[in-house]
């Protein structure tokens, strides 16, 4: 993040910007830097803003990063939902402050990374609980409420739609209805049988970061101890 005045989360050396400019695209992470809507503004002002400038006058690609919100409640014992996602306003806020930037395209972080609770990619509403666990939902939100609002981010980098401040009701009004999964009954199924689930990582420890469960004891025992809980129907 502070790459460019060698301050917060950056490495302090006379060689760094010769570094960063040997780079064709420069993406600075961002997650977790601000919490709130005063916050992106103000890491606007700060950081991407004068980030844009930097990049172009050394013919260099700027890729800003911006994210949901945040949440590693069972990951690390954290505050659910430390960095709220207010419906969406949250995300769009950045978008909307890096096209003001001068910004031509974002990266979204992430698609599927439960563990810290900034996927965009279908969750249900309703996610199957087990041993106390408590997982983010979408807060009512359709499921793919979040893939149409970075579809609607796309438009507007491509200049295809005005710049608007806040998500429209017509992003809630196009999104479909339709629930991402239905609920797992767990009574009605043998928990010790390989049952075939396509899931993101495991991202819990060590022994689990790169395993996959075979059977739906082990994934509700050993993979749903993230944020979200997310199957595809």
């Amino acid at each position: 993040t502070g790459w460019r005045m060698q301050d917060r989360d950056a490495l302090q050396h006379p060689e760094l910007h010769h570094v960063l400019r040997m780079a064709d695209v420069l993406s600075p992470w961002s997650v977790g830097r601000f919490g709130d809507l005063p916050g992106v503004q103000r890491h606007a002002e700060k950081y991407w803003e004068q980030d844009v400038v930097w990049a172009r006058e050394h013919d260099i690609d700027y890729m800003p990063v911006v994210f949901p919100g945040f949440s590693w409640h069972n990951l690390k014992g954290a505050k659910l939902a430390s960095i709220p996602r207010l419906d969406g306003q949250f995300l769009w806020s950045q978008v909307v402050a890096n096209k003001k930037a001068g910004a031509d395209m974002l990266y979204i972080a992430m698609f599927d990374e439960v563990d810290e609770g900034t996927a965009i990619f279908k969750c249900t509403n309703n996610p199957p609980t087990s041993g106390g666990s408590k997982f983010l939902t979408l807060d009512g939100l359709p499921s793919d409420f979040y893939l149409r609002l970075v579809g609607e981010a796309g438009k507007l980098f491509r200049d295809e739609i005005p710049l608007t401040e806040t998500v429209s009701s017509a992003i809630q009004q196009s999104s479909s209805a339709k629930p991402a999964i239905k609920a797992i009954d767990t009574d009605s199924i043998d928990l010790t049988q390989p049952t075939l689930f396509i899931v993101p990582y495991s991202h819990l420890d060590d022994i689990w970061r790169w395993s996959y469960p075979q059977t739906i004891r082990d994934f509700l025992r050993n993979t749903l101890d993230d944020n979200f809980a997310t199957f595809e129907g």
